[in-house]
């Protein structure tokens, strides 16, 4: 059992076939069996809890006063070397280094009195910097039925609606208007946002032979923290043949080998990736006028259709693919190509 906890199964709903909706609210899972049979352990009954080391907890004042801040690290893009990299939460604590570090779940105290902990974690995260990257509002719900903040992830990070699901209690609720919902936005609310990134400016020429190893990061904007400027790019780093380094730097493009990897292109394909029902439908066209890759981008880039404008050369075509429609992203053949 997770942390000695005892599953906590009721069904407060039922399915669209008239099923009960046994959830557990101890783990936050499903406990539903063959035609509606109530299992006795729900699906991360035997998953292990999350370690304490991969966990912390800050308060809000030593954001305020401290200079602490927070930042998705997710894994790279692209990478030659065989170090296995660790992605989660990086929490920056000027003022107690030794607790800086990458988490997989930071929690943030509130003032004395004031609102719940919110809790942050890798998904959280992510949601959020697809909300950013595509300029979609946030805002704060929370679920009527079990009082957690609602977080709105994958598809329902980027677009708008009123029906939405808990995670928490697996009941639906609706909301007064369209919206999406994220935690990290309740955190920014008390804090300020944090300051809009400046775009990296320098370009990287190289070839793989050059470094024993090679990684790209796609940029992921700071969750909470103060409002220092950073920069937005392709973060690089680079051990040469000795074997040192890395070497670390941020760049708007990288090519390597010839291959071109605009920072854009790569922002989109992080995001897209992280998104499910997108996986199959990410391709590479060429657009038939001009016999450039096409970049799909804004609604397009979330959206599988089939007739794409080419932004080269103004061309109208259809993707002559057998799905009934699919999103273009370069980065998709240029990724490939380098692997």
């Amino acid at each position: 059992m997770r942390a000695g906890k005892q599953c906590d199964i009721r069904a407060d709903t039922k399915l669209r076939n008239g099923y009960p909706n046994w959830w557990c609210h101890a783990h936050y899972a499903p406990a539903r069996g063959e035609k509606g049979a109530r299992l006795e352990q729900c699906a991360m009954a035997g998953v292990p809890a999350l370690p304490e080391h991969e966990q912390t907890r800050i308060d809000m004042s030593d954001m305020r006063t401290q200079g602490a801040a927070i930042r998705l690290m997710g894994a790279p893009v692209y990478s030659t070397n065989k170090v296995n990299h660790t992605t989660g939460l990086f929490v920056s604590l000027p003022h107690d280094p030794a607790r800086s570090g990458i988490y997989k779940q930071v929690s943030v105290a509130g003032p004395r009195g004031g609102m719940h902990e919110i809790m942050i974690d890798e998904a959280v995260a992510a949601a959020y910097n697809a909300s950013v990257l595509f300029e979609k509002e946030l805002k704060v719900i929370a679920c009527p039925h079990c009082e957690h903040s609602h977080i709105d992830a994958g598809y329902f990070a980027v677009h708008y609606h009123k029906k939405h699901l808990c995670s928490f209690c697996n009941r639906s609720f609706h909301d007064k208007e369209e919206g999406i919902a994220n935690p990290v936005y309740a955190l920014q609310l008390l804090m300020g946002k944090p300051a809009m990134s400046t775009a990296a400016t320098q370009a990287l020429h190289m070839s793989k032979h050059e470094y024993q190893g090679i990684s790209l990061w796609t940029y992921y904007p700071t969750l909470a923290g103060p409002a220092i400027t950073d920069t937005a790019g392709i973060g690089v780093s680079l051990w040469g043949g000795d074997g040192h380094g890395p070497i670390q730097d941020i760049y708007k493009t990288v090519t390597i080998d010839g291959i071109v990897l605009d920072d854009m292109m790569l922002r989109y394909y992080g995001v897209q990736q992280g998104m499910a029902y997108l996986a199959k439908y990410m391709v590479t066209l060429t657009c038939p006028g001009c016999l450039k890759e096409h970049f799909d981008t804004g609604a397009d880039a979330l959206t599988p259709h089939k007739v794409h404008v080419c932004e080269h050369c103004g061309h109208t075509f259809s993707d002559g693919t057998r799905y009934k429609g699919v999103v273009s992203n370069p980065a998709v053949a240029r990724l490939r190509r380098l692997k």
